[in-house]
């Protein structure tokens, strides 16, 4: 999600075609039945792809690497 706080429909659209192509290139690391949620911040309309991605990959790779399995 992208809040008007992000800024004018032109950020807010460039905001989610970043986040949408991270998440294409780490879709695998996500487990099957898993949906997620990314709500962008205002400040995140001054970031470049390689800081939404770096991002992303920490996010997943400590999320669901190091999650045990619920009994």
């Amino acid at each position: 999600m992208v809040s008007r706080k992000v800024g004018n429909a032109v950020v807010r659209n460039r905001v989610k075609r970043l986040v949408r192509e991270a998440f294409r290139r780490y879709k695998r690391s996500v487990p099957a039945g898993i949906d997620l949620v990314i709500i962008a911040k205002p400040r995140v309309g001054q970031v470049v792809y390689t800081q939404v991605a770096e991002e992303l990959a920490k996010f997943c790779q400590t999320l669901f690497t190091t999650a045990s399995p619920s009994p």
